[in-house]
């Protein structure tokens, strides 16, 4: 990712982060699809991303181009560009071996500045106050499906036995829609 400096690049490495989460949670739901109730948590969890990515971009199209071009706080800036260079490290499909491997990563990924980040975007560029607080309360739920996914599958030595199977790219396009 480019250097982060201004307000629009703030915009554009939180719909990326918002995007990666959502094909991370895709995959995962493809690669659990031998456990429904695994499967659909990760859906849910994928469709959130995408409403998240959308509403960052209708923020962002609210703002003026002087909004957009206006400097970041350097700590802002270099927060924002370490969590993206660690971004993939965190949707590493990779290191998914067990369902509990990947409720590991989403609780990682899920409690990362990746987060506070969004929440930070709509409570600085959300004009109204009951807008910006229904889209905090939508986050909220958001986090609270992989406590809810937790006590579905409490045991970590169940989750444990629970293997990812990982398809190949090929296959992979047949099993997602466009």
């Amino acid at each position: 990712m480019e250097k982060i400096s201004r307000t629009d690049d703030l915009f554009a490495g939180a719909i990326a982060a918002e995007n990666a989460a959502k094909d991370f949670y895709k995959s995962l739901s493809l690669i659990f699809s031998h456990v429904p109730e695994a499967s659909l948590i990760w859906e849910r969890m994928m469709k959130d991303e995408d409403f998240h990515s959308r509403e960052l971009q209708a923020i962002r199209n609210t703002l003026s181009d002087e909004q957009l071009s206006k400097p970041l706080d350097q700590s802002i800036a270099d927060k924002v560009s370490a969590e993206m260079n660690n971004l993939p490290a965190k949707v590493a499909l990779n290191k998914v071996k067990t369902l509990n491997d990947a409720l590991d990563l989403a609780y990682e990924l899920e409690y990362s500045e990746v987060n506070a980040v969004f929440q930070v975007i709509i409570r600085e560029f959300v004009s109204s106050e009951s807008r910006a607080k229904f889209v905090l309360s939508l986050v909220r739920e958001h986090v609270s499906r992989l406590e809810e996914f937790s006590r579905m599958i409490p045991s970590t030595e169940e989750r444990r036995k629970l293997l990812a199977v990982h398809i190949r790219n090929t296959d992979a396009r047949k099993h997602i829609s466009p």
